[in-house]
């Protein structure tokens, strides 16, 4: 539904963007069904969780923007309005040569596997990285920063066309999922990072394709919020699952 609201003001420390081009994720669906609450703060009536624009007002105490700027952001609710408020630091410059549509494409999905990657999966080069739902937004993030990272990558996918379309983008190993995710021997005690994106039944699996000392980043819970571990697997590999 469409409908008419106050644009929003910017706090001191904010700036508001006028949004030219808005993203659309998985995250975003659940938002609009209602499954996908906004936290406090956020808009509640209005969802769109990244977006690309123009600077048109900055606050006060902002120092490092103007009006006329171009930037990208993710936010935690607001982006479908053709305003939107954001903390001047959560905005992103969006590189020379790039349109508003593409920059709307990468804050929410890349923002998200570089946080779990790179901030906090200590990514390294040479590192080997398996990617579940490697077809998904945020999976095509994870390859490409993994690859830029001279990482060799295996991805999982229940679709063969999405594979075939991730070794396009330099995916290494290419995994189908029938039902359960069970790594092949070529895989199992193989990967230091794993981008859980599923959830679920998938860590069994996870604990038997981690390397030892290896990291589990989990992201997602598509396949459900519950599951059975072996805790002394978890243990004997010494194993980080955050």
């Amino acid at each position: 539904m469409l409908r008419e609201v106050p644009p929003p003001r910017p706090e001191p420390d904010e700036l508001l963007v006028r949004v030219w081009a808005t993203g659309l994720n998985r995250a975003d669906l659940l938002q609009r069904r209602g499954r996908y609450p906004a936290p406090a703060g956020a808009p509640a009536d209005v969802p769109g969780l990244e977006f690309a624009g123009e600077v048109t007002e900055a606050g006060a105490e902002v120092r490092d923007w103007k009006p006329g700027d171009q930037v990208m952001a993710i936010v935690a609710g607001g982006a479908y309005a053709e305003y939107a408020r954001i903390p001047a630091e959560h905005a992103l410059p969006i590189p020379e040569g790039w349109t508003f549509d593409q920059a709307a494409a990468v804050p929410e999905a890349f923002v998200t596997a570089f946080d779990a990657m790179m901030l906090q999966g200590d990514l390294r080069a040479g590192d080997r990285v398996l990617v579940h739902a490697v077809g998904s937004s945020v999976g095509v993030a994870a390859l490409q920063l993994a690859k830029v990272t001279s990482a060799t990558v295996a991805g999982t996918s229940r679709t063969e066309a999405k594979l075939e379309r991730a070794g396009a983008l330099g995916l290494d190993h290419r995994v189908l999922v029938r039902d359960r995710f069970e790594p092949e021997a070529g895989l199992t005690d193989w990967a230091d990072l794993i981008v859980e994106l599923v959830g679920g039944h998938y860590l069994v699996g996870d604990l038997r394709a981690v390397a030892p000392r290896g990291r589990i980043m989990l992201i997602g819970l598509a396949a459900g919020r519950e599951t059975t571990l072996d805790l002394g697997a978890l243990l004997t590999k010494r194993v980080s699952l955050v």
